[in-house]
């Protein structure tokens, strides 16, 4: 598997971590996913990479702003 898929599954599984802290290293998972996809494939990702950053970004901006949300 390219690094970029594997770095991209990381960053979704470490969001689904939001009890232990883990959304900053998800989102730093995610941005090392996205320069690894357009180096690797001349500085334009794939569109399903796109489409799946853009998904896994708002499930760690959700998971983020529900923790930091009082109860």
């Amino acid at each position: 598997m390219p690094a970029s898929p594997l770095r991209l599954l990381i960053a979704l599984a470490l969001a689904g971590l939001t009890l232990l802290g883990a959304d900053p290293l998800a989102l730093v998972n995610l941005r090392l996913a996205w320069s690894a996809a357009t180096t690797a494939h001349g500085d334009r990702a794939p569109v399903w990479f796109i489409v799946l950053r853009l998904g896994t970004g708002a499930r760690i901006a959700t998971a983020m702003i529900g923790a930091l949300t009082p109860r």
